[in-house]
């Protein structure tokens, strides 16, 4: 492999759908100008075979849309986890028990289930109605055959359901779950049109993912506790976890057939090419390399940033701050830049503490 060739995480997301049969209050909607679009089982796995070879890329995810809606939906999977594990990330309204047992019968894949509160009223008011129901049921049915150990669950905080996040830890516990994990909630598509009511106060999320770290710290779950804030906070902090996501890339495929530089990108002009491209590996490799050079360009400057005591350590990168997601500056982004600087001065104070014990 070449010393020019970018870095590169160990998987590749294929949304490859881009319908969805709900209309969550929080949806990126990152697909939206790409309606009735799939990608086909036989494109997908020629792709992955040249990620494989020329990369060493061999895991995947399984996204959308709902994935469960494609026709080539199983067989996907299934051709897939040949190479390599393969995460699911499905809304679970359309998959019925016997669907994910068959989904499950390799132990390389595992099936993320999004679920965005633990009351009926939260889930549904959220989701749609009736959506709780079938959600909770699946995950009884798949308690009761011992497929847990490959069942995660994903729960986007928000001002709907922040006071129920602890709640769906012990659910999440007590079924024995695989793990549970929080993503950040993207201030794109319908959360950012909303965002003002549907992105807890500052002062509320700062609270609660303190709770969620200190449970992680401690260890006192019985199941693993994922954040991605969390990982971007120890990116930033902790010298020896120093990256960026513009320096080790996840590629995304979009059901327009287009490749993209990162899982929640999706604007045209920032394709790395297209998956029927003969020298498509060639393309991102060169594509890559011009983001990197380039990589400040797509962050937003301002002058606070250069005044911020932990510019050194953000250094301006978090998703809101990032034009290969945003277009330009929105209240979102101050959101973010106070509650990364909180979390990454708390690290850097327990690092100093612990380095004098």
């Amino acid at each position: 492999m070449s010393e020019r060739n970018p870095l590169f995480s160990d998987r590749v997301y294929y949304e490859i759908i881009s319908g969805c049969n709900l209309h969550c209050k929080h949806c990126s909607d990152l697909l939206s100008e790409q309606k009735n679009k799939m990608l086909s089982k036989e494109k997908i796995i020629k792709f992955h075979k040249k990620m494989l070879d020329k990369f060493g890329i061999c895991n995947s995810v399984v996204t959308g849309g709902e994935p469960a809606l494609h026709p080539e939906f199983i067989p996907i999977v299934e051709e897939l986890e040949k190479s390599g594990d393969v995460t699911i990330t499905s809304n679970g309204t359309l998959l019925d028990i016997d669907m994910v047992e068959k989904l499950l019968k390799n132990r390389r894949v595992t099936l993320q289930l999004s679920i965005d509160g633990f009351s009926q009223e939260t889930f549904d008011g959220i989701r749609g109605k009736g959506t709780h129901k079938k959600v909770y049921d699946l995950i009884e049915q798949i308690a009761e055959r011992n497929l847990n150990a490959q069942v995660g669950v994903s729960m986007t905080m928000m001002q709907q359901n922040i006071d129920e996040v602890m709640q769906m830890i012990s659910y999440c516990e007590k079924k024995e779950l695989a793990y549970i994990y929080f993503p950040t909630l993207l201030p794109v598509g319908t959360a950012l049109k909303k965002w003002d009511t549907t992105a807890p106060e500052v002062n509320a999320q700062k609270k609660i993912e303190d709770a969620v770290f200190e449970k992680i710290a401690m260890e006192k779950s019985k199941i693993p506790i994922l954040s991605n804030r969390l990982d971007q906070i120890c990116a930033k902090a902790i010298p020896e976890n120093r990256t960026d996501c513009l320096s080790t890339f996840t590629i995304k495929v979009c059901p327009n057939e287009l490749v993209m530089p990162c899982p929640v990108s999706s604007k045209t002009e920032h394709s790395l090419g297209n998956i029927n491209d003969d020298d498509i590996a060639a393309l991102i490799v060169e594509n890559l390399n011009k983001i990197k050079i380039r990589k400040e360009e797509y962050r937003f400057q301002e002058k606070k940033c250069k005044e911020c005591s932990i510019k050194n350590y953000c250094r301006g990168e978090f998703c809101a701050n990032c034009s290969l997601m945003m277009d330009g500056l929105t209240t979102a982004k101050d959101y973010f830049c106070e509650v990364t600087k909180y979390h990454v001065n708390n690290l850097l104070e327990e690092v100093e503490e612990n380095r004098t014990v």
